[in-house]
């Protein structure tokens, strides 16, 4: 406790799963197979504030994270 300066999380992870208890880090890395997620975390407030909105929607205009959309 003395080595951690602050603590947040967010209260619900996907509306679907309640956060009790955490501790550590977390990171997002962006996956193309869960379009869901970062359908999610582009909700929170913290994603445009960490400057990840251009990021990602750069890795998404060059179709790194949704090959799906791919023409076959």
């Amino acid at each position: 406790e003395k080595a951690v300066l602050y603590k947040e999380h967010t209260p619900q992870f996907i509306q679907e799963y309640d956060i009790n208890t955490y501790c550590g880090l977390s990171c997002y890395i962006p996956l193309p197979q869960r379009s869901d997620l970062s359908r999610y975390y582009k909700t929170l407030g913290w994603y445009a504030a960490a400057g990840m909105q251009p990021l990602i929607e750069g890795m998404e205009a060059a179709d790194v994270l949704a090959p799906e959309s791919r023409a076959q």
